[in-house]
């Protein structure tokens, strides 16, 4: 390894003081006459911040050593009877048995530890992945990481992580895995910094632009294509499990929750697993997987029919990032999203800046994607990845009916050289008829445009206010869906949440209502912009403390939401985060003045909370300030 490359990408990466950090680990070694990088790289790992996917950069960015090692290891890790000289090339000392050098933990989970580790034999670096301890002793989670390391390693793609080795670690029921060693970053990495560039309005670097994310995106639809061709469902596809090298490498990792597909494609050896085929598998009703990730009938549990259709769900979700910049599930408790998973709820579609338009064919891909039912999907990933191929290629795609005038438009734009020369021919022909008449056709001319520049301006106008009309009823439209979406899933699957439930006449109660019940020029009175007030008609007799009421009560995170989202988006830039937002709410009217979730009983949740007078309406418009 060259100590020079070290710290060139030492001082790339991080921020450490590479010199300072020398001198201290040549101070602590006075007995070597060179430092040794992979000495050094081992100290600074104990010794400096560094993350973990800089400690595996650094160790992948080697340089290439051919010298022999002094003794040789075989794959499966048992040394050669001695007395075995025959069949050995001569001057080749007797293998020894250890093969594998752990040189620092990189990542570490439930079910395993990730080393940076030295393969002795081959003089290169791997990543290394060590059951834990607590593993071992379980056989359903060893048969499990077995399965994981067996069907990666057999599904061979460009774009999945190749397994090298598989080994006994230590005790002989502990087991460990080489694969390649990665020097790149997560995709959930690149989708953040893209996002904060796009939000900025300012340029964005190509690596971040959304035509390259695509490009990314399409090579992980080839490689779960290819697995679903061989039998194997992924069922944990997300941001943090695809790696992106510095050459636009894509690779998909963590395939520990990975099923083969059928008994019959392992009896046609599609895929030629030594364990049994249940231990990529979960039994039925299990909910396995990442919940801001899942297909609905993943997140219930419905395990007879999670298939290739649940992975490109989850890829939908992913393009969602892609496209947005953010989540496609709200941010709130794991359960929760759960919940909203199982009924399919999805975020606004709303670009990272008011400036940036997403295309409706990227929207209407997005969406077929992202189906509730399996049979409203894309038939195969494959097709999936096709329709993005033609958007990027501005041809029609299968998600959106053709229109007329969009059919026309394509014509124009891939026929840019045949539509010029009938411009120009055109252009000529007028020319030719109007120069008997110059001075009468300038005459008239100056008189037309001076007759249809406040009509050319009217139109824009009204234009530019069409747009963002549309604009306006499209979120408003989008924010109703999901807080239908969100009620549905908390009615069906809601648990009760700790925290008091206020009724509407506690917000005149100082030691009931909530801290930031505050005056707000809005509303010409106090308003609270985290909780809602709980209205229930005196008939139901239902108490604060009713687990009904308690299991409903997040529903003020969506009511909340949009509040916020719609404010963002009406101010185009002026309100660019929460925080903002928040204030414009209190200080003036905006897009959603009142958000309400009823249910058919007469119980009414809304936002923002006040303390308006039940016994005289039953709007809050009679709220102090409010008329």
């Amino acid at each position: 390894m060259d100590l020079d490359a070290i710290k060139r990408r030492l001082r790339e990466r991080t921020d450490i003081d590479v010199s300072a950090s020398l001198t201290t680990f040549a101070g602590e070694h006075v007995d070597d006459d060179d430092i040794d990088p992979e000495e050094f790289l081992v100290w600074l790992q104990d010794h400096a911040p560094l993350r973990a996917e800089d400690v595996a950069a650094l160790h992948a960015g080697g340089s290439v050593h051919t010298t022999l090692p002094g003794t040789l290891t075989w794959a499966d890790g048992a040394a050669d009877d001695p007395t075995e000289e025959q069949g050995r090339p001569a001057g080749l000392p007797a293998p020894q048995r250890r093969r594998i050098t752990k040189l620092g933990v990189v990542g570490e989970g439930g079910m395993a530890a990730i080393h940076v580790a030295r393969d002795e034999n081959l003089r290169r670096k791997v990543a290394y992945k060590v059951m834990s301890p607590s593993v071992a002793s379980r056989p359903l989670l060893v048969r499990r990481f077995l399965a994981e390391a067996q069907i990666t390693a057999q599904l061979e793609h460009p774009n999945i992580v190749p397994v090298y080795t598989i080994e006994q670690e230590g005790a002989a029921s502990s087991m460990a895995y080489a694969m390649k060693l990665i020097d790149g970053e997560t995709l959930a990495a690149l989708i953040e910094r893209s996002a904060s560039a796009r939000a900025s309005g300012e340029a964005v670097p190509h690596s971040l632009t959304l035509p390259a994310l695509l490009e990314t995106f399409l090579k992980v639809c080839d490689a779960v294509d290819y697995a679903h061709s061989k039998g194997v469902i992924h069922r944990d596809l997300k941001p943090a499990n695809i790696m992106v090298g510095p050459h636009r490498e894509v690779y998909v990792m963590d395939w520990g929750l990975a099923k083969v597909h059928t008994e019959a494609e392992l009896a046609q050896g599609t895929v030629e697993l030594e364990t049994n085929a249940s231990a990529g598998a979960t039994r039925v009703g299990a909910v396995l997987g990442t919940p801001a990730y899942m297909a609905p009938e993943q997140a219930r549990g419905d395990n007879d029919i999670v298939g290739p259709a649940a992975d490109q769900y989850a890829l939908g979700l992913l393009l969602f990032e892609l496209v947005t910049g953010r989540s496609g599930r709200p941010r709130l408790d794991g359960n929760t999203v759960l919940g909203l998973a199982q009924v399919g709820v999805l975020e606004p579609i709303v670009a990272p800046h008011p400036s940036e338009r997403i295309a409706p064919e990227l929207v209407a891909i997005l969406r077929k994607a992202t189906a509730l039912e399996i049979d409203q999907r894309y038939i195969s990933v494959a097709e999936l990845g096709d329709d993005l191929r033609r958007y990027l290629a501005d041809e029609a795609v299968a998600a959106l009916p053709e229109t007329r005038v969009r059919k026309a438009q394509r014509w124009l734009a891939h026929n840019r050289e045949t539509t010029f020369r009938g411009v120009i021919g055109l252009v000529a022909m007028i020319g030719l008829l109007a120069a008997g008449a110059a001075l009468k056709v300038n005459a008239d001319a100056a008189a037309a445009r001076a007759r249809e520049a406040p009509l050319t301006a009217f139109l824009s106008e009204v234009g530019e206010t069409a747009a963002a009309i549309d604009d306006h009823f499209a979120l408003m439209e989008a924010q109703t869906e999901a807080l239908a979406a969100a009620g549905r899933a908390l009615l069906l699957y809601g648990a009760p949440q700790d925290g008091p439930v206020r009724f509407t006449e506690d917000f005149r109660d100082p030691n009931l209502a909530p801290s930031d019940y505050q005056f707000a020029s809005s509303l010409g009175g106090p308003m609270s912009t985290r909780h809602t007030d709980v209205f229930v008609p005196p008939a139901l007799g239902l108490t604060r403390d009713d687990p009904r009421l308690r299991a409903i009560s997040p529903i003020r995170h969506a009511l909340r939401h949009a509040h916020i989202s719609s404010r963002i988006n009406a101010t185009r830039g002026e309100a660019s985060n929460e925080r903002e937002a928040e204030r414009m709410w209190r200080e003036e009217l905006g897009p959603i003045r009142w958000a309400m979730f009823g249910l058919s009983t007469g119980v009414l949740f809304e936002m923002p909370g006040n303390a308006w007078d039940t016994r005289q309406a039953t709007t809050p418009e009679s709220a102090p300030g409010t008329r």
